[in-house]
């Protein structure tokens, strides 16, 4: 009986784990000026006046956004500020305009 239970709950918080991580991975929205898509490398390229927003990051006014769609990770380029995990994340240094992130994750980088 032990084992059963242990099982079911097993099972149960596995799919509530699995759920709430398809939920963090959810297809993005964006928009710019100009939108190139690369299928040999599987990357999309938005260019000009970029907005991008998911579940957990979202910006906009940046340059340039380089997305690898089979890593799922993003280079934002000429971009200021953005908001992750509802908190507005602000360059510490003028010349730091490039962000890396991986969707989903509830971290990103600046360089």
């Amino acid at each position: 009986m032990k084992k059963i239970l242990a099982i079911v709950l097993f099972l149960t918080f596995g799919i509530m784990n699995a759920q709430s991580e398809e939920y963090t991975k959810s297809e993005p929205e964006f928009k710019a000026d100009k939108t190139v898509f690369n299928e040999k490398s599987n990357t999309l390229q938005l260019i000009g006046d970029v907005e991008f927003k998911t579940d957990i990051l979202e910006f906009e006014n940046a340059e340039e956004v380089i997305w690898n769609r089979n890593s799922d990770e993003i280079i934002v380029r000429g971009i200021k500020d953005f908001t992750i995990d509802g908190s507005v994340v602000f360059s510490d240094n003028p010349d730091t305009k490039t962000l890396h992130y991986k969707l989903g994750s509830k971290i990103a980088r600046f360089e």
